[in-house]
């Protein structure tokens, strides 16, 4: 199982930000139900270590994924500096939201170029309980190898290793800095 976190628990509070001139609160309401389990195209980035893998203590988890089965669940950032303005509400026949990620819906896979090292891509889930923070749910792909920080202590990793073994193939490793890259792309199997 994975986390999907609702949008207003992300470190960052501009995270799917727009400007709403509708003149309701549609909007904002679907955003408030709106959870999001975000992954990365780069595992080297120190600062994405230092941020999200818990002072490189942490851990990052390598997928496998069927980037064709996964069509139209995994989008990936735009990263710009322009903000999406919101001029009215779009509804289908059904009387649903019509979002279209090219227009109304453009802040749903748009984040501020200060971003643009996370080489983000996201899959969103609704949470019908708005007295939740997130909810889980199922990856449609397969755990292939486990990072571990370069300050992950050693019962930590042991730790890892004991509850993940029922994975197959699964490697380990540790990521240290490539003082030559200047990144964390120096691993030792572990």
């Amino acid at each position: 199982m994975i986390w999907y976190s609702r949008i207003d628990q992300l470190n960052d509070p501009y995270e799917l930000f727009f400007i709403d001139n509708s003149g309701t609160e549609i909007y904002t309401n679907f955003r408030k139900s709106l959870c999001v389990c975000c992954f990365s195209k780069n595992k080297d980035e120190v600062l994405m270590w230092s941020h999200y893998g818990d002072n490189h203590k942490g851990i990052c988890l390598e997928w496998e994924i069927d980037f064709e089965k996964m069509k139209g669940s995994l989008f990936e950032i735009d990263y710009n500096n322009e903000i999406t303005t919101l001029q009215k509400v779009d509804r289908l026949q059904s009387g649903h939201l019509s979002i279209n990620i090219k227009t109304n819906g453009r802040f749903l896979l748009s984040k501020f170029k200060t971003w643009a090292y996370e080489e983000e891509i996201r899959i969103f889930k609704i949470v019908e309980d708005l007295s939740k923070k997130g909810i889980y749910g199922e990856f449609p792909g397969n755990l292939t190898t486990i990072y571990f920080g370069t300050n992950t202590l050693q019962d930590d990793i042991d730790l890892v290793k004991l509850y993940s073994k029922h994975f197959q193939d699964i490697n380990y490793y540790r990521v240290d800095l490539n003082t030559e890259t200047m990144k964390n792309d120096k691993v030792t199997k572990v």
